[in-house]
């Protein structure tokens, strides 16, 4: 799971144990930042999708990140990594920020 702040950088990163480190930290963290920088998921088309911002990470453009809003303010971004697919990612994603009372 990764968070990053609005302006895609990097807050926090945690990795359950059994979990491919690299690919799915990359992923997670391209993801957090193309939602928490435009607030919308990490899946809608922008026309800046070859920028490398925040950590350094690639912006990448799949389901599974979503913005964290609050006060139609966008304060971050949160992204899951490491299920089957992408759109299982956004569930786990989605649930964990119902939990926090974040989700949009």
């Amino acid at each position: 799971m990764a968070v990053c702040n609005h302006e895609g950088r990097l807050i926090a990163l945690n990795r359950m144990d059994g979990v491919p480190s690299v690919e799915c930290n990359r992923e997670a963290i391209g993801k957090a930042i193309a939602s928490g920088t435009w607030g919308v998921p990490s899946n809608r088309p922008d026309p800046i999708t070859d920028m490398v911002i925040g950590e350094a990470a690639p912006v990448i453009r799949r389901a599974g990140g979503l913005a964290i809003i609050r006060d139609n303010i966008i304060e971050g971004a949160c992204r899951v990594s490491g299920t089957n697919n992408d759109w299982q990612d956004e569930e786990c994603t989605r649930a964990g920020l119902t939990a926090l009372s974040l989700a949009n």
